[in-house]
């Protein structure tokens, strides 16, 4: 039976030095990564556009971009292929020079389970660690967990989520480095980034399978 979250939310970011005052829907209109519909749309919507910082934002896509940091977030899954290949273009394409010195993807996800408090569970699990952790109908947990994944470090938070008692909001991070050279070289953003993804997603998805199994299956 195939688990669907409630919401989804993907953020792509790019950590270097970059220049805000570039990264207008109107550029992004002319490089073609923006239609002219979403350029419209943009505009009419609030938006910020300073020296330290540009802002936007359509019904599918949000991008920032700040003095070193870049990043483009979806709530929409079936705009994640996109957002990557927008990051791709911009930065291969257009503004190779761009020094990056991090790339990192960010999941989060909310699930609504069968637990009745999945604060109260949380704790439940975590009590049972000999860290003598006191546990009654009050106690709220919340789990972070970290390890390699082709190099790189995944990070996971399994927390209660705002939404309501019986629903859990699962947020995977994953942090990906870029080594410094002597020499500075060239290499493909769109390339590497696809690579990493496809190697992370599939973990990503077998470990929400996992949580979310193990929280259906042992109600409380």
């Amino acid at each position: 039976m195939k688990i669907e979250a409630t919401d989804f939310g993907f953020t792509f970011v790019i950590c270097g030095a970059m220049n805000p005052s570039l990264h207008h829907p109107s550029w992004y209109n002319h490089i073609e990564v923006l239609s002219a519909e979403e350029l419209k749309e943009s505009l009419a919507n609030d938006h910020a556009f300073v020296p330290q910082q540009a802002q936007f934002y359509t019904s599918s896509l949000k991008i920032i971009c700040q003095q070193q940091r870049w990043q483009a977030e979806t709530s929409d899954s079936k705009t994640v292929d996109r957002v990557r290949e927008i990051a791709s273009i911009i930065f291969d394409k257009r503004l190779a020079e761009t020094p990056i010195n991090a790339i990192g993807f960010n999941f989060n996800y909310i699930y609504e389970t069968t637990q009745l408090n999945v604060g109260n569970y949380l704790a439940t699990q975590l009590s049972g660690m000999p860290f003598k952790f006191p546990i009654n109908e009050h106690s709220v947990g919340k789990i972070s967990y970290s390890w390699p994944i082709g190099g790189n470090q995944l990070n996971v938070l399994v927390e209660p989520s705002p939404k309501g008692k019986q629903f859990v909001h699962i947020g995977f991070n994953l942090h990906i480095p870029i080594k410094e050279s002597s020499t500075p070289e060239r290499f493909d953003l769109g390339v590497m980034s696809n690579q990493i993804y496809q190697d992370a997603k599939p973990v990503i998805d077998e470990q929400i399978a996992a949580i979310i199994n193990s929280m259906n299956k042992l109600k409380r």
